[in-house]
């Protein structure tokens, strides 16, 4: 259509951009009227029961002494290796491609934890809980010291047998399917 073409017709556009409607006319002559906006409400969130919780402050997380409480601490891509964290709340952590390397976790609470491709070789996770944990299958386990641990799926890893060097684990496979 060219601009005084006395065949053209105008055009009628609406849309809202942040709760104000507005609507505009483009006319065969090239010009642009808008009209006075209306406010609309805005629609306002429903919490859920299932909200993510936001992850804490760099000062909430930095007590790393056994007993803190580190829960929904963001500990992706560190190195935590050889730290006594017996006792912590690691309930909700991210512990992304952490390494956990030789790590006294014993009785620690990391249910929920998530442990996708960390580190815990050599970790000592007795009497600790990793039910509902996430796990990838780049998650690292070799050599854990497994003893009265709550698994993944909510067992004991005392039911659990296996060879004479390990007498007791907590199996993944039904996990990572």
């Amino acid at each position: 259509v060219q601009p005084g073409d006395p065949t053209a017709t105008t055009a009628a556009i609406n849309f809202s951009a942040t709760a104000t409607s507005y609507s505009a006319t483009a006319a065969a002559n090239g010009t642009l009227s808008m009209d006075n906006p209306t406010q609309t409400p805005a629609p306002v969130p429903t919490p859920t029961a299932e909200a993510t919780p936001t992850p804490r402050s760099i000062e909430d997380c930095a007590q790393l002494v056994p007993g803190a409480d580190l829960q929904r601490c963001d500990f992706r891509f560190s190195d935590l290796s050889g730290l006594d964290l017996s006792f912590t709340n690691l309930s909700n952590a991210t512990l992304v491609t952490a390494s956990l390397r030789n790590t006294i976790l014993a009785g620690a609470n990391l249910s929920e934890a998530d442990l996708s491709s960390a580190d815990l070789r050599g970790a000592d996770l007795q009497d600790a809980t990793i039910e509902g944990a996430r796990i990838s299958d780049s998650t690292v386990w070799f050599k854990i010291k497994w003893e009265n641990t709550t698994c993944l799926d909510g067992t004991n890893s005392s039911e659990h047998q296996g060879s004479s060097e390990l007498a007791e684990f907590c199996p993944f496979e039904q996990v990572l399917k």
